[in-house]
């Protein structure tokens, strides 16, 4: 259901006023999410609150150790919003310039924020083919598809990062730049383009401007034991491979998420002093801070991974084994 501005401005206003009154109170805020759309109103309440690492509150754990690794999520996405008023306290004239752009691309309704780049997912506007993402994560070595031959430079356990051309490096600069510059203005002030249509009464589709959010496969909100929430498809092929699904593989993809929150902390503490002069520098650092620790990671991460697909490989070739000895002892025992 779209809201108008000043209903919105008002949501705002007592969601700001009631989280004055319960800090003073001492007490942690409450986000309702007894409707779909009051969970997207607490996402916007917690964006505006400063408490983006509560985001995750709202996206559903299948269990303790899924929680674990999104509350760490959470701290990385509180990184995010403390670099992102850095950024807006050392360049504000150029984040105008920048949130100026952005406006005139909505209006003309061009995916301009890296969050609408992946709303879209490749449809009108995108400026990208709709094989882009999950399914372009080649395995086992987790590299990205660039759609060309992969890269020969040097190779870290058989993991070697994609050679980016000067195109590509175009692209995700200003990924970054957008993601450190403005996280989440594209929730913050397109509440109204955010809708959902229920597919089951527990279940709902999250739309943008009225058209299914990450298409082909879309997103959905389910209603839990703690209200409705955002649910992962952990189960799609190209995510399902690469997901953790053991006690190491998650502490492993903790400190991915870890090593991004370290970065993200460290350029926080560059803005502030002075050391990054502008955005596009701020993105250029980034690059710098994150490629080495996190191709390490990386690494380890995959051979995690080939080691799970390998212990399947020998349980299923044990269960074939089994089957066809137990077929011949069957044929034997029947022969006259």
């Amino acid at each position: 259901m779209l809201r108008t501005t000043g209903q919105m401005r008002a949501n705002l206003l007592a969601g700001a006023l009631a989280a004055v009154v319960l800090a003073g109170c001492g007490e942690r805020r409450e986000y309702r999410r007894d409707t779909p759309d009051e969970a997207i109103d607490s996402a916007q309440a917690m964006i505006v609150n400063g408490e983006a690492d509560r985001l995750t509150d709202l996206i559903y754990a299948e269990d303790a150790g899924q929680r674990a690794l999104l509350n760490q999520a959470g701290s990385l996405l509180g990184s995010l919003q403390r670099l992102g008023d850095a950024v807006e306290r050392r360049f504000p004239e150029e984040i105008e310039r920048f949130r100026a752009e952005a406006k005139v691309a909505a209006e003309e309704n061009r995916a301009s924020s890296w969050a609408r780049y992946l709303i879209s997912g490749g449809g009108p506007g995108s400026g990208r083919s709709s094989n882009f993402g999950a399914s372009r994560v080649r395995r086992p070595d987790l590299q990205l598809d660039t759609g060309g031959a992969a890269a020969t430079g040097g190779a870290l356990g058989g993991l070697s990062a994609p050679r980016m051309n000067e195109s590509q490096r175009a692209i995700v600069n200003t990924l970054l730049k957008q993601i450190f510059a403005d996280p989440y203005g594209w929730l913050e002030e397109g509440r109204g383009k955010l809708g959902t249509d229920y597919v089951t009464d527990d279940i709902v589709a999250l739309t943008w401007d009225d058209r299914a959010v990450a298409p082909p496969i879309g997103l959905t909100m389910r209603l839990t034991e703690h209200g409705w929430q955002l649910v992962i498809p952990w189960g799609l092929p190209g995510i399902r491979e690469i997901r953790p699904q053991n006690k190491q593989e998650l502490m492993v993809f903790g400190s991915i998420l870890r090593t991004i929150e370290n970065v993200a902390n460290d350029l926080t503490d560059d803005v502030d002093s002075g050391r990054i002069r502008n955005l596009t520098d701020l993105a250029d650092t980034a690059v710098e801070k994150a490629a080495i620790p996190a191709v390490l990671i990386f690494v380890a991460y995959a051979n995690l991974i080939d080691e799970r697909d390998k212990a399947k490989d020998e349980v299923t070739e044990t269960a074939v084994e089994s089957d066809a000895s137990s077929s011949s002892s069957a044929e034997a025992e029947g022969s006259p």
